[in-house]
């Protein structure tokens, strides 16, 4: 079903919780290479549009939402794979297994020292 989109919507509640971490959906979400539609602040927020890998809306503001559907829509298909690929970009560098694994392994490493 992911795979077939054309932007990846996620949406989450305006709670302060939220701006500081980051959903699995999210980085999930970046593995398929597809633009995001993103409707979370803080952190998640700040990722989304610092790689350019999807455009931002307010949480819980269906007036932006709508805006940056109509940007989104806009968009040429080559500016939208990029985003896409930017994503993915993100995950490879910051959020795949190979890193996690590796991260684990240096914090195991820096406790048994």
């Amino acid at each position: 079903f992911l795979e077939n989109a054309n932007v990846l919507f996620l949406h989450l509640r305006k709670v302060p919780l939220f701006d500081i971490t980051i959903p699995s959906k999210l980085v999930s979400y970046f593995i398929y290479s597809k633009p995001i539609l993103c409707g979370v602040g803080g952190e998640s927020a700040d990722i989304v549009l610092e790689s350019n890998s999807g455009i931002c809306f307010e949480p819980e503001n269906v007036y932006d939402l709508k805006q940056k559907i109509f940007i989104l829509k806009n968009l040429s298909d080559s500016e939208r794979i990029e985003m896409g690929k930017s994503g993915r970009s993100v995950y490879d560098r910051l959020f795949s297994f190979e890193i996690g694994t590796k991260k684990i392994i240096n914090e195991v490493q820096k406790l048994a020292n």
